[in-house]
């Protein structure tokens, strides 16, 4: 399947639309199901770690929301969903946990295997500096 099929041709124009509409929530919802299903956290649990709503972690969870297979495949998101998730286990704050999710969204926008998935080239930020 061609990436804009799977990932729907939105437009994407800049590095930060596709940080915000794919890595992100691809991101998101990783975490949300690694942490029901391997840590026994309820939904609403999850979306108060997360500061969301319970329904937008239902919609993680039914793949309504967040292209989760994909993106988890990668061993460098996998890695950052382990490291984020030990931070929640361990106590972090939401303050601390959204500048984390933000760092890490910015660092896989920069991975050239997140980029291959998303787009088919090993470039997101072109010369942009972020």
């Amino acid at each position: 399947m061609k990436n804009e099929q799977r990932f729907g041709n939105q437009g994407l124009q800049t590095p930060f639309d596709i940080a915000a509409k794919i890595i992100c929530p691809a991101l998101r919802g990783s975490i949300a199901l690694k942490l029901i299903t391997e840590h026994h956290f309820t939904q609403k649990e999850v979306a108060d770690e997360l500061g969301l709503k319970q329904q937008a972690i239902s919609n993680y969870i039914k793949g309504m929301r967040g292209e989760i297979g994909t993106l988890a495949s990668i061993p460098e998101v996998s890695s950052q969903v382990k490291m984020i998730i030990e931070r929640i286990l361990g106590g972090t704050s939401r303050d601390q946990l959204s500048s984390l999710m933000n760092e890490t969204c910015l660092k896989l926008l920069r991975n050239k295997k997140v980029c291959g998935v998303i787009n088919g080239t090993e470039d997101c930020i072109g010369n942009l500096k972020i």
